[in-house]
């Protein structure tokens, strides 16, 4: 705050970001308004919908997200890890209404939409080797999903016959549910079936991950969408 001095007179009002006005004493003042008004681009407010949109999934995540993101040198951990992996490249972010200018006034979410794309989407990263060899088979009827395995072959620097392996179901409908499954160890061939039951999580209309982690989860491999 600071008091103002002028020989156009003694006046009051919004100047900017300024906000002049009159003390008790009739001496002028003049005080910030605080923070500058949001003028953001076009891209600025497409990566602000798309921030939030990685931020939302995953909230509902977060047990995948601490499994999947234990914190490496390149890799944050949890939610960090998670926003970077994604935020540029699994949201695609479309204009409500394009045949509107972008306005000065409005806030992101009120100009633009972000949907997930959940075929690129990373529910895990870091330094080890993706899965190879894993399967899943869902069955609509019985609410199924089924994860087979080869048995791995040799090992290398970043793929131990030891490393966890987690399978992941994910509902792409508007309802977040997931769920997080243990599938043994990289090393040995296997399959395992689950049952679901939900009525917001669908086996027919879900994504479904795997990724792997090192025997005392302090590292894990990019997660993969698999075809079911």
């Amino acid at each position: 705050m600071a008091i103002v001095k002028s020989t156009l007179g003694k006046f009051s009002g919004r100047l900017g970001h300024l906000i002049l006005y009159k003390g008790r004493d009739g001496q002028m003042f003049c005080r910030s308004e605080g923070v500058m008004p949001n003028r953001k681009s076009e891209q600025q407010k497409r990566h602000c919908e798309a921030f939030g949109t990685v931020v939302k999934t995953g909230r509902y995540l977060l047990p995948v997200i601490q499994a999947g993101f234990p914190g490496e040198k390149r890799f944050p951990a949890g939610m960090q890890g998670f926003i970077r992996a994604n935020v540029n490249t699994a949201v695609t972010v479309t204009k409500i209404n394009p045949e509107k200018a972008v306005s000065a006034q409005k806030r992101a979410p009120q100009e633009f939409q972000g949907e997930i794309d959940f075929t690129r989407l990373q529910v895990a990263d870091g330094s080890l080797e993706a899965p190879e060899g894993v399967t899943a088979t869902v069955d609509a009827e019985e609410q199924t999903v089924r994860f087979s395995r080869q048995e791995m072959g040799l090992e290398s620097p970043n793929r131990f016959r030891d490393d966890k392996l987690y399978g992941v179901l994910v509902s792409t409908r508007s309802e977040p549910e997931y769920r997080l499954f243990s599938l043994g160890v990289r090393g040995e061939a296997d399959e395992r079936s689950f049952k679901i039951a939900s009525k917001h999580l669908r086996v027919e209309e879900a994504a479904v991950y795997v990724f792997a982690t090192s025997a005392d989860g302090r590292k894990a491999s990019p997660s993969v969408c698999l075809s079911v």
